[in-house]
């Protein structure tokens, strides 16, 4: 039995946590936020954001604007997804401010636990 609860929607579950980081760049400013996930919602969370950002790999590239509507970027998203015993894959997106929103409230962000800003 986990000790924490799942951030996805608050219940306790068996077995294992896996973690989601998520960081936001805004110009000089980063917050990351982390989301323990029971092993369901940690499938669920992994979906929903290879919908929406790409994997980083050796081919990735920046680009000038939103991913999602093709605006002016404002917002560099990155996720970290830990998956028991493996190596963690690594999503990246370019957003405008009313995608990153968007994304935010998709990913339920707002229910993981802030870590200190840098």
């Amino acid at each position: 039995m986990a000790i924490f609860p799942c951030d996805w929607n608050a219940h306790r579950y068996p077995g294992k946590q896996r973690s989601a980081y998520v960081i936001s760049a805004y110009g000089e400013d980063l917050e990351t936020t982390k989301l323990r996930l029971c092993e369901g919602h940690f499938h669920d969370f992994t979906q929903l954001v290879q919908e929406d950002m790409a994997r980083v790999d050796e081919d990735s590239s920046v680009s000038g604007s939103c991913d999602i509507c093709d605006k002016d970027k404002n917002f560099a998203v990155y996720v970290k997804l830990f998956d028991l015993a493996q190596e963690p894959d690594y999503y990246a997106a370019d957003l405008c401010a009313r995608c990153w929103q968007d994304l935010r409230v998709k990913l339920k962000v707002a229910s993981g636990k802030a870590m200190a800003a840098r």
